[in-house]
């Protein structure tokens, strides 16, 4: 096996059975299917069929599964071992063979390594190992976690806002190699938040150019969870990516304020620039709390009734913000029925489908399809 091919196959999800068709197999009872195919190249098979030998006990057999995509040197199947060898109470095993590739100079194996003695009782060890790779963002973000349990929160705050300049904030992602100052703030807002400083964290986060990570606002998320309602409707107020805004909705449903939650999502979706998020998240909403039972109406073989609800809520959404009320539900009920009763359609074929043809069914899934892969590879 070659790493950079296993590598490019499962970032891209190309040539290769992907994660979430291993799991409809193993639903539909397709177990052996997935054993096969895990000993012929494919790695999310032989991920999860290794969980399940490992569940069953046989945890030899697993890591025989796993054996070829380790011998590659591939990140991704150390890692997976190593997790399952933690999971099995190996943490010697799994902290050998981290450490082994990273000795080999893996440049993610660092990070684990630490992290996986900080799990382990080795905080203090971990720290000391990441402390001189503070100017990389991840192993950063790895001290800051380690150093709790180190005693050494106040060594990683130093080493912090060493790394801030007192002029000087990134107005872009690239703006500054290594640790950017943003990211330095944010980091040690966490270590004050650890400990109890709540308000000197707010202020910090303030002073970022940017709070927002993957669609998630530390600044907003941190005021959620200090019950400061109040400061966060005023943030939401002046956040044009609409994060906090979507915080602040979530903070309210998870009080039961659910029309209070839903003001916020069409508020945020008049004046943010992603307003088509901002719809995307209303509608899930809407199908939680208002259609979340449509999705036990359709049989479930064409597996289409959640995403039929989540296009209830959708369509619901468009016509509430567009319409005026009294015409709302006889539009909706008129294009929801046109694409609804059509999957209900689909569905009930498929099912026929699938309790008619059990055998040929198997037999295409444990012979022809190995058959046709010795063809093509």
């Amino acid at each position: 096996m070659d790493a950079a091919d296993l590598d490019y196959r499962v970032r891209t999800q190309s040539g290769c059975i992907p994660p979430h068709l291993v799991s409809r197999l193993l639903e539909l009872g397709h177990a052996e299917a997935v054993g096969y195919w895990a000993g012929h190249g494919e790695w999310f098979c032989a991920r999860e069929w290794a969980r399940l030998l490992g569940e069953q006990d046989l945890r030899a057999e697993a890591l025989e599964i796993l054996a070829p995509y380790l011998a590659s040197g591939w990140w991704t199947a150390t890692r997976t071992t190593a997790e399952l060898l933690e999971s099995w109470g190996r943490a010697d095993e799994a902290i050998a063979l981290t450490r082994s590739r990273m000795k080999a100079g893996h440049p993610s194996a660092l990070e684990s390594y630490a992290r996986l003695l900080a799990r382990h009782g080795r905080s203090d060890e971990a720290f000391t190992l990441l402390r001189p790779h503070v100017d990389d963002r991840a192993l950063a973000a790895a001290l800051v976690d380690v150093a709790a349990g180190a005693c050494r929160d106040e060594e990683a705050a130093a080493l912090l806002a060493a790394r801030i300049p007192d002029e000087h904030r990134c107005d872009a992602p690239w703006c500054c190699h290594g640790l950017d100052s943003d990211t330095a703030i944010g980091l040690l807002a966490v270590i004050r938040e650890r400990q109890g400083r709540t308000d000197e964290a707010i202020a910090l986060l303030r002073t970022r150019n940017c709070t927002s990570v993957n669609g998630r606002d530390q600044l907003a998320d941190l005021l959620a969870r200090h019950d400061r309602t109040g400061e966060l409707r005023a943030y939401a107020a002046t956040d044009v990516l609409g994060h906090a805004a979507r915080r602040l909705a979530e903070l309210l449903e998870e009080r039961g304020d659910v029309e209070g939650a839903i003001a916020v999502y069409r508020r945020a979706g008049r004046s943010s620039v992603c307003r088509g998020n901002m719809t995307v998240h209303l509608a899930q909403l809407l199908a939680r709390h208002l259609l979340g039972d449509a999705a036990h109406l359709m049989p479930p073989f064409g597996a289409a009734g959640r995403n039929t609800a989540l296009r209830d809520a959708a369509v619901l959404a468009e016509k509430l913000r567009t319409l005026p009320l009294t015409q709302v539900l006889a539009a909706y009920r008129e294009e929801m029925g046109a694409y609804a009763f059509k999957e209900v359609e689909v569905s009930v074929k498929q099912m026929n489908q699938l309790t008619q043809t059990g055998q040929l069914a198997q037999w295409l899934m444990l012979r022809a399809m190995p058959r046709l892969h010795r063809r093509t590879v």
